[in-house]
């Protein structure tokens, strides 16, 4: 079964066991229709849970499921990253990807230029910055319209339009 991390626990709240979620999706909305999640360390580690509730709190997000019922039991679980299947997954708004789905693209120009792979996604409050790696150096390229030409899935393919000297040596 395949699992994919949708966000961690960062905390808990109140005594009934509630968790306090920093989640990897900019929109709780993608949360709020899960039945089952995945609790552990890692995919390997991760204990399958029932979801009760999904709540937006001061701007946080609290996700209480069946077998945590005490702040105790929640305060076990702070560090613990939540993975949901991948049929689950809701799949993104127009413009944004999974992490998983960019990392390892060929990064190549509008002329086919290979220039890289990307090796890694930082998110950031502004935008989120795509590491390229070409060779033993590494690249950031702020994901915004003026730089990614075109993003295929499929392919397993980004184009980008590199400012002048963005690749130097």
């Amino acid at each position: 079964m395949e699992l994919y991390a949708v966000g961690k626990i960062i905390g808990c709240f109140g005594i009934d066991g509630y968790l306090k979620l920093k989640p990897s999706t900019h929109s709780v909305e993608r949360l709020e229709s899960l039945e089952d999640v995945f609790v552990g360390t890692s995919v390997e580690t991760a204990t399958a849970y029932h979801v009760d509730e999904v709540l937006e709190k001061n701007r946080g997000i609290m996700l209480k499921v069946q077998a945590v019922d005490t702040r105790t039991a929640a305060e076990s679980l702070v560090g613990a990253f939540v993975f949901v299947r991948k049929e689950d997954l809701k799949p993104p708004p127009d413009g944004r990807y999974f992490v998983d789905d960019i990392i390892g693209a060929e990064v190549v120009t509008p002329e086919g230029e290979v220039v890289g792979t990307v090796s890694d996604v930082c998110k950031l409050p502004g935008q989120d910055v795509w590491v390229v790696r070409r060779g033993e150096k590494e690249y950031m390229v702020p994901v915004v319209k003026e730089f990614i030409a075109a993003v295929d899935i499929a392919a397993k393919r980004v184009t980008i339009r590199p400012i002048e000297g963005l690749f130097d040596e």
